[in-house]
């Protein structure tokens, strides 16, 4: 590998200023030398006794298994759990000081009688990390291996105590457990950052204790696995179903899972299993990317054109058009599609819809010639579209003979209905279930019973902690006397805030101390993640890679890997997350640092392709190396990625972790580039989801236009402007937008900017209707429509969240139909509709669905409505749309009367900024409770609804909102208020220049007035509405209209 290795580093994984992270106890002994009388004191004499002193605290450490990190003067300090770990450390510690005490004190009582001079300690005990320098020598006298915080708490412990007292640290003596006798002495402030110290003072160690149980792995787990194998056989009938494995950290999940493949390997079946990985959290499909790639039998070692091959060979045998299928797969696992390339108009929103039915078609496809049981483990960091591909598989699988097995951890909130999903979730192991898996552990050795106890009892259940005490209780040589057998082997919770608890820690870190040089490689592969390549693992080691193997091979041969083999490259688990965790934690930070920079090196190196295809992971490494300007920049092209695939959730947190590595980019034109263009992604991709009322949407846009004063970059203010006026617009801030608007079309124009300038005269037109100015917005919009370029604009939609050309057709069809254009606002409404339909983006179909049924809404087609909220619901759930979903739901509770639902969606729409729209969508559930007879309570919303309009400047539908006030009022039977609001909505209308909504307030009107026979009114009233009417387009109240006036005509000349 001589001319294929990534570029040279530091020899060492630790080197200079490096070391171990680990868990020790240290001993303070602060040696003292009194006399009876001041200035009775023979300089010899008492060096003899101080050194008599010393020696004791050497011989005992020895004896106890300790070191001696330090000795200078009156004081020594010893430590526990360096140079090699045990379980047992702050027990042999506690042990140790009780022993040095005694001995101490005895020594003085035999020299009381004939000299003048009395040895005195006193002892400090404190548990906590340090870091160890590398090859630092723990012999007395040595170099000091425990130094820093822990070493300092112990010290000034030991000021703290009396003459032949021993105190211990609130955090030793919660390792110790009940098995020594201690006393409170309360809490004492330190210096030097540690703060706060419980002190205990232990007086000594108990005679015996009384064991108590817990449990581990696949033992005891009948029940759950019975349910496993009647779920794989009713899925093995055509029944399919799917299993959520639930369960903290090595409490068995995964142990449950490879139970039932030991079961059932004997059958016909396919085995599919992938992991979720926290480092690939914003690389959305990954864990099912690896899957598909096993399927395929792809290997990097091939050329593209032989993965494309594979993948085109694994499509046929299964019966999938190729010239569908090929290209979303293909582009998925970045191979070449061959002979059939994608459409270059497939927009990313109805790639990725494809892309998941066709990963969901394989595996159901696959169930018809065999069982399939699809294995996705820790599913807790899952990305969002693995998490969405969940949610669409499941309900397909009902039929199918697929079983979807599922593990993850308790903090997993599963997007999807659980109704149809069995739920399994794993409690700890009882204390004879335990027992008997420590037997089998042992595979025949006697195990002395107390060691067998502590390890129930010091395991609590969890099956993973059983397995690693007794493993480790085994490999170490089990101590068969008493004396070792005395005490836990490890703490009962962490002495401090750590990731994993203490006694795993202690157990995990005394086997790895076991593995020798395989540490450091462990270590190093702990850097890459969960499951790593060899591959990549040899080109950042120092070691050749025949050194690397070896290494490897002992890892599994201990159990801290396993090797998961695949056909295209198998690669090496660490057989439990938390393993990993241990294994990455004992390392200081700045040995991290210099292993992720060697990860970052080699991977762009020698794997560019990873470095292409998965940004994220690069800009991970590279962050965790603290070469922040590197990861802002892979950051960068991780969030540009997932946007332009729809992964909005993967865009935004790849995004906002790229915005928090900013201060490494010194130079602030550069670092203010570089915020502007992940803010402008964070903007795109928070509107798709929430809308542009969000306040994240706020808080970018002012942050980018204080960037954009700063640095004068006027090329990024026409984005900034759509931003600034969507987010008015949707805040319910009218008169501003329009400002905004205004501003937008004059700097766009003078740019000479065709794209923004339609986009600002779209904006424009929007509020001028909303400002009831129709004639204005008309032109505005049909402006918007004449510099539209198909070719130019087509990928408008990625830009701005919509298409130009549909949003402003569709707001033209609003334009027209309050004008009485009601045929010309049908075509507008047919012709938005067919581009949106041919596009198959998700935002822009929304808008046009919203904005069309509203206007069916105004034309009271029922049908055309409930088709509407069918296809936007249909659309906007899968993808997690909130806005859409929350209109779409009002579309539906309108059409089911549901006031109650209708508010929910409503308080949701307020509490998410969204006051423009209130009024309008607030009058939805005013007229469902007029069907059922609330007229009281429709009457006091629609009064709500009024003040809302005024507050948010919503003038086009105010004539309306008056206009079922009076209806409201008509109907509880007052019809002179009824009649003053009909005339109110008649006016404002009319004075809007809003020629239907001024027809349906005069027909209300006039069937008021025919009802008290005031002809004359109704047919006046009739004529001046419907004269110049501008087109019918079959609309009922228009006929309704012309009938009514007629027959006033007709009664009128009869009377």
């Amino acid at each position: 590998h001589g001319d294929r290795r990534a570029p040279p580093s530091p020899p060492h994984l630790q080197g200079e200023g490096s070391g171990q992270r680990r868990l020790l106890t240290a001993v303070c002994c602060s040696l003292q030398v009194s006399a009876p009388e001041r200035g009775c004191c023979d300089v010899e004499e008492r060096d003899e006794l101080l050194r008599a002193q010393q020696e004791i605290c050497f011989e005992v450490a020895r004896r106890f298994q300790g070191t001696v990190a330090g000795a200078l003067g009156e004081r020594v300090l010893l430590c526990f759990g360096h140079p090699v770990a045990g379980e047992d450390d702050a027990e042999r510690a506690a042990r140790a000081a009780l022993e040095i005490a005694a001995r101490i004190g005895e020594l003085g009582h035999l020299l009381e009688a004939g000299r003048r001079l009395g040895p005195r300690v006193r002892i400090g005990a404190h548990t906590g990390l340090v870091i160890v320098p590398e090859g630092g020598d723990a012999s007395a006298g040595g170099s000091g291996a425990c130094v820093g915080t822990t070493a300092s708490v112990a010290a000034h412990l030991s000021g703290l105590a009396q003459p032949g007292a021993v105190l211990l640290s609130g955090d030793t003596r919660r390792l110790l457990r009940d098995r020594f006798v201690t006393e409170p002495l309360g809490a004492c402030q330190l210096d030097g950052g540690a703060g706060q110290v419980e002190v205990h003072r232990v007086a000594a160690e108990r005679p015996s204790i009384e064991p108590r149980v817990a449990a581990l792995p696949m033992v005891g787990r009948t029940h759950e696995l019975a349910l496993l194998s009647q779920r794989w056989r009713r899925a093995r009938e055509g029944l399919g179903q799917s299993v959520l494995i639930t369960g903290p950290p090595g409490i068995g999940k995964s142990r449950l899972a490879a139970e039932l493949y030991r079961e059932i390997r004997g059958e016909p079946h396919f085995w599919i299993e992938c992991r979720c990985a926290p480092e690939n959290r914003s690389s959305a499909l990954r864990p099912v990317i690896e899957a598909l790639e096993q399927l395929a039998d792809i290997d990097e070692r091939q050329t593209p054109e032989e993965k494309a091959g594979k993948l085109r060979a694994l499509l046929a045998a299964y019966g999938f058009r190729l010239g569908d299928a090929m290209p979303l797969l293909a582009s998925l696992l970045s191979t070449p599609a061959g002979d059939d390339p994608a459409p270059l108009d497939l927009a990313p929103q109805r790639r990725k819809k494809l892309t998941l039915g066709a990963l969901v078609s394989l595996l159901i496809e696959m169930g018809e010639r065999r069982p399939v049981l699809f294995l996705i483990e820790d599913l807790q960091w899952a990305d969002p579209t693995t998490l969405e591909l969940l949610t669409r598989l499941l309900p397909e699988v009902a039929a199918a003979r697929v079983c979807v097995l599922l593990t993850a951890r308790p903090e997993l909130s599963p997007p999807w209905p659980l109704a149809g999903t069995l739920q399994i979730q794993l409690c700890a192991l009882e204390s004879g279930q335990v027992a008997a898996m420590i037997a089998g552990i042992a595979a025949g050795k006697e195990l002395p019973p107390r060691v067998v106890e502590r390890v129930i009892e010091q395991a609590e259940g969890v099956p993973l902690f059983v397995e690693e005490l007794a493993r480790a209780a085994i490999e170490s040589g089990a101590p068969v006397d008493e004396r070792a057998a005395r005490g836990p082997l490890l703490p009962e919770r962490p002495p401090c805030a750590l990731a994993i608890p203490t006694p795993l820690r202690a157990s995990l870190t005394a086997r790895l101390d076991r593995l020798g040089r395989a540490r450091e490689t462990a270590q190093l592969a702990s850097a890459l993640g969960r499951e790593f390549s060899a591959k990549v693992l040899v080109e950042i080691s120092a070691l050749d890679e025949a050194a690397v193997q070896e290494d490897l091979d002992r890892l599994v041969a201990a159990d801290i890997l396993f090797l998961r083999r695949r056909a295209r490259q198998s690669t090496y688990v660490f057989r439990h997350v938390l393993l990993r965790d241990a294994a990455y934690e004992s390392l200081p930070r700045r040995a991290r640092q210099r292993a992720h920079a060697r990860i970052a090196r080699a991977l762009e190196a020698r794997f560019p392709e990873i470095a292409a295809e998965r940004p994220g992971l690069l800009a991970m490494h590279h962050a965790m190396a603290e070469q922040k300007r590197e990861a802002i920049a892979y950051g960068r092209a991780a969030a540009r990625a997932a946007l332009r695939r729809s992964m909005n959730a993967e865009a935004i947190a790849a995004a906002l972790e790229a915005i928090s590595w900013l201060d490494a980019l010194e130079e602030p034109r550069e670092r203010a580039d570089a915020e502007l263009d992940l803010h402008q992604i964070t903007i795109a991709a928070v509107a798709s989801i929430r809308s542009f009322a969000a306040e994240e949407v706020d808080s970018a846009v002012r942050r980018s236009q204080q960037l954009i004063e700063r640095v004068g970059d006027g090329s990024r203010a026409l984005a900034m402007l759509w931003a600034r006026v969507n987010h008015r617009w949707k805040r319910g801030d009218a008169e501003q937008a329009y400002a905004l608007a205004q501003q937008y079309v004059a700097l766009s124009e003078r740019a000479g900017d065709a794209q923004h300038a339609m986009a600002a005269h779209l904006v424009l037109g929007r509020s001028l209707l909303i400002a009831a100015r129709l004639d204005e917005a008309q032109a505005a919009l049909e402006r918007a429509l004449a510099l539209h370029d198909p070719e130019q604009h087509r990928g408008s939609a990625l830009v701005f969240g919509v298409d130009l050309a549909v949003g402003a057709q569709v707001a033209l069809g609003a334009v027209l139909w309050s004008k009485g254009y009601l045929e010309r606002s049908a075509a507008c409404l047919r012709s938005a509709d067919e581009a949106a339909r041919a596009l198959q983006d998700a935002g822009t179909i929304c808008q046009q669905l919203v904005h069309a049924a509203m206007v069916h809404h105004c034309r009271r087609d029922s049908g055309a409505i409930a088709s509407a909220a069918q296809r936007l619901l249909g659309l906007a759930e899968p993808l997690g749309l909130t806005q859409w979903l929350t209109f779409g739901g009002l579309l539906r509770a309108w059409l089911e009367r549901d006031v109650e639902g209708a508010d929910r969606l409503l308080a949701d729409m307020s509490a998410a900024g969204m006051g423009q729209p209130y009024p309008r969508w607030s009058s939805l559930a005013a007229e469902s409770e007029m069907d059922l007879g609330r007229f009281d309570a429709a009457l006091a919303r629609l009064d709500r609804c009024l003040l809302a309009a005024g507050v948010v400047q919503e003038r086009r539908y105010v004539a309306e909102l008056h206009r079922l006030k009076g209806d409201c009022l008509r109907c509880l039977g007052d019809e002179r208020a009824s009649e003053r609001s009909y005339r109110e909505a008649v006016e404002l209308a009319r004075g809007q220049g809003a020629r239907s909504l001024e027809l349906r307030a005069s027909l209300h009107l006039a069937r008021l007035l025919e009802g008290e026979g005031r002809y004359g009114e109704v047919h006046d009233a009739l004529a001046r509405a419907l004269r110049g009417f501008p087109e019918g387009g079959g609309w009922s109240e228009l006929a309704a209209a012309e009938a009514m006036m007629r027959e006033a005509a007709i009664k009128l000349a009869a009377a």
